[in-house]
């Protein structure tokens, strides 16, 4: 049973299932915020001991987003990780990349991503559009 069909979370314009790319500070904020309201997380990152990381985080940020109202009961049971970012994109709705700077390194990322044809995948920066532009440049980067 995919990670989607699992989420009864309806209410996030369709969206159920959320890669995070890095699990440092940053990505580890993100998945925290999507994890509050119900989503599914996958954290893509290679990095060894990085689940330990993002799940310490998580329950540190727990306290703040409670007292914005959000129900932090169970905030790490719809959390996983995935060494590489094919797998960690492979059932998702939407990836939110904070993977260090560098051209080359955005590029190499998307490469991988672009191992599965994901032209449903959101990604923040797109206006709220579907990623087609962004299916575009990875086919791109691809040859």
């Amino acid at each position: 049973m995919s990670r989607r069909s699992e989420n009864e979370n309806d209410g996030n314009s369709g969206i159920r299932g959320v890669t995070v790319v890095g699990g440092g500070v940053i990505g580890a904020s993100w998945a925290a915020l999507f994890l509050a309201p119900g989503l599914s997380v996958t954290v893509g990152d290679p990095r060894p001991g990085i689940d330990e990381a993002v799940r310490t985080y998580v329950a540190q940020a727990a306290p703040a987003l409670k007292a914005l109202g959000l129900d932090t009961s169970s905030l790490t049971a719809r959390l996983s990780f995935a060494p590489d970012l094919a797998t960690a994109a492979r059932e998702t709705d939407l990836v939110q990349e904070n993977g260090p700077e560098g051209l080359e390194l955005k590029h190499e990322m998307w490469r991988t991503a672009a191992v599965g044809d994901l032209p449903r995948v959101r990604v923040p920066g797109q206006r709220g559009r579907r990623h087609r532009a962004g299916a575009r440049r990875r086919r791109d980067l691809r040859g």
